[in-house]
């Protein structure tokens, strides 16, 4: 935490675990006590926070430091390591606390942090606590730019009298936390159960997204669903979830997650249905087929064999956003006139009529279902979804999105639940037959999407097969350091210098006479490799990879000759590689590129690696890091006697290899 002060504003999250111990500074919100506290929480405690992921471009540690506690009744005096001294209360086991504070960034923009009115739960041994504070950090140079976040926080404290229990941990936190409207009235919400010692699970809710949450609801154990009913129609609501256990009065949260509840019911009968036409005729069956309307609840259609009279009810109540029905047990060789009309609350829309006539012949049956439901070419406004086609008879796909997904069937797959629970779906594309695939387009960033997949003719539909993913985030730029490096691997004349492993000193290449220390020697050659973890690219979008390099020393070879990068095709560790260990099958020939070796002692490199980086994003190669090598030399002949080398992670700061990507 007392480095991460130094980061666009941080300094609230240290104050939100003062507050965790019955602290705060700044403005007020704790509401008055009114029970009894659970005991005296005087004393120093130790604080461990995670940072969660945010919007703020600096990085999520887990921090931890000191804070001095003082308790009188339900008021409590929190003094920070640097003197700071902050107030708040406590009321049973629960301490309450928000406000703000002036906030520097690094590049010493002024700002203030804000935090949320937040919530922590001491034990029942008053010698730890656990809870989540909500923040935002804003500019106040006039650039209006604002980020948020939240802090997971845990503290003990020794040598103090406890309340009766030792103290234990939170259970682990539930993740993927996922809500989606099921009306105008109720959201569902989904989530990961990560622990096996909960007690259950407590829904928050609010109204924006960075505070005001209260307590709506909770479930029992291994539960990881939950519907909030009696909402406000077309309202947005901020959700977390809380895993608890009763043994230790501690509780863990989730991701916050949001949806927005329907508008409410209509004001008019729904408009004509148009598109009202035959889709496929056999001898017993008439699929129809039309566009759909708004703010209906169904639809009813009617048949006869007569285009004037004796028409019937055939399908009473088809459910919102339906646009084909397949009517069956036909005579063949018939023409049949059918009437469609859309109702809602208000009223009955006016009327569509169409006339169709049954083939001579047999009837086809059903295609097969698809499977092998997938995503992938995810982007922040896209996704292409693939299946495989199992049918022989199908006219073609259709593709459409649903409320959500049921649960896991015996097979592993999941159907889609359709709208308001009807049978509805909304049909976004129809293909052709043999077609696996589908690109998807204008979604949202950062949101999650349900979609199925169903094969169809003339005797109807099949079993649909939906799929849920979530879109990536919008473009976003990162700058990488080496997970390790400094590695030199030496070949020389001298049996018992061939094959050495250096861990130290700057990434070297090239060929030398006398190279380093090994004075005498005739001739030595280097190779270096460095390694960053890129996993946070994995099926990601590469738009921009540059490799950024630093020359320590340039050399002064005799016959300067040209350098590569290559990506390394074999893993490999400090400890582990040496000279021979290199050989010419050990990286990918695609990623190979030259360079100009150095003409002086601090020059730079930027070099182009955007196809490597997407390589190993894309998994076409495993990331097994770089190998810097001279491109002209068969050791002992080489045409080279030029070596130089680049400052390493070891070296001096601001000056070592970095990787900076910008990706979606």
């Amino acid at each position: 935490m007392k480095t991460l002060i130094k980061y666009f504003g941080l300094l609230l999250l240290s104050l939100s675990i003062l507050s965790a111990c019955g602290g705060g500074g700044g403005g007020g919100g704790a509401p008055t006590p009114t029970d009894t506290p659970i005991g005296e929480v005087d004393g120093v405690w130790m604080i461990d926070e995670t940072i969660k992921p945010s919007n703020c471009a600096v990085p999520a540690p887990e921090e931890s430091f000191n804070l001095t506690v003082t308790q009188n009744g339900n008021d409590v005096t929190v003094t920070d390591e640097d003197g700071n001294v902050f107030s708040g209360s406590i009321t049973g086991n629960t301490l309450r606390w928000s406000g703000s504070y002036a906030d520097e960034a690094p590049d010493g923009t002024p700002g203030r942090t804000n935090l949320q009115p937040m919530t922590a739960t001491i034990a029942a041994d008053c010698n730890s606590l656990s809870g989540r504070a909500d923040w935002t950090w804003t500019a106040t140079d006039g650039s209006g730019y604002v980020c948020s976040g939240y802090t997971d926080f845990e503290g003990t404290r020794s040598g103090a009298p406890g309340c009766g229990t030792p103290p234990q941990a939170a259970p682990d936190a539930p993740t993927n936390l996922s809500a989606g409207a099921v009306s105008e009235s109720s959201i569902q919400l989904s989530w990961q159960d990560n622990s096996n010692d909960e007690d259950g699970f407590s829904i928050y809710r609010s109204l924006t997204q960075n505070g005001g949450y209260s307590q709506v609801g909770s479930v029992g154990v291994n539960m990881d669903l939950f519907t909030d009913t009696g909402l406000n129609s077309d309202t947005t609501y901020y959700y977390y979830v809380s895993a608890y256990s009763n043994a230790t009065g501690l509780a863990s949260s989730s991701n916050t997650d949001s949806a927005t509840t329907m508008a409410s019911g209509p004001t008019s009968p729904p408009s004509t249905p148009t598109g009202f036409n035959s889709l496929a005729q056999s001898s017993s069956s008439i699929t129809l087929l039309w566009d759909d309307v708004t703010t209906e609840t169904g639809y009813r259609l009617e048949r006869s064999t007569s285009p004037n009279s004796g028409y019937t009810v055939i399908a009473g109540s088809l459910a919102v956003n339906t646009i084909m029905y397949t009517d069956t047990g036909l005579a063949s060789s018939t023409t049949y006139y059918y009437r469609l009309v859309a109702f809602n609350a208000v009223g009955d829309s006016g009327v569509a009529t169409i006339s169709a006539t049954t083939t001579a012949g047999n009837q086809p049956t059903v295609p097969a279902s698809p499977s092998g439901e997938g995503i992938s070419n995810i982007t922040a406004t896209s996704a292409t979804m693939t299946w495989t086609d199992n049918a022989t008879n199908e006219t073609g796909y259709e593709i459409g999105t649903c409320s959500g997904l049921t649960s896991v069937t015996s097979t592993g797959r999941r159907s889609c639940v359709a709208y308001q629970g009807g049978g509805g779906f909304d049909v976004i594309a129809q293909v052709g037959a043999n077609v696996t695939s589908y690109n998807i387009t204008g979604l949202n960033p950062s949101t999650v999407y349900a979609y199925y997949v169903r094969a169809y003719n003339s005797a109807g539909v099949s079993q649909n097969y939906g799929i849920r993913f979530t879109t990536i985030a919008a473009q976003q730029t990162v700058t990488l350091t080496p997970e390790y490096d400094n590695l030199t691997l030496i070949s020389s004349l001298d049996d018992a210098v061939a094959n050495s492993v250096y861990q130290s000193g700057n990434l070297a290449v090239g060929c030398n006479w006398d190279y380093g220390t090994f004075t005498g020697q005739q001739f030595v050659c280097s190779q270096s490799l460095v390694k960053f973890d890129t996993s946070a690219f994995t099926g990601r979008t590469i738009q921009s990879a540059r490799l950024g390099l630093t020359v320590d020393i340039a050399g002064v070879g005799f016959y300067p000759q040209n350098w590569h990068i290559r990506a390394m095709a074999t893993n490999w560790f400090p400890s582990s590689i040496t000279w021979n260990g290199l050989q010419t099958t050990q990286y990918y020939l695609a990623s190979h590129t030259v360079l100009n070796p150095p003409a002086f002692g601090g020059q730079t490199y930027d070099v182009d690696v955007t196809s490597i980086v997407q390589s190993w994003a894309d998994g076409t190669f495993d990331n097994n890091g770089l190998v810097f090598g001279s491109e002209d030399y068969t050791f002992p002949y080489a045409t080279s006697l030029d070596a130089f080398e680049f400052i390493s992670a070891e070296g001096t700061a601001g000056y070592t290899p970095t990787l900076v990507v910008t990706y979606q």
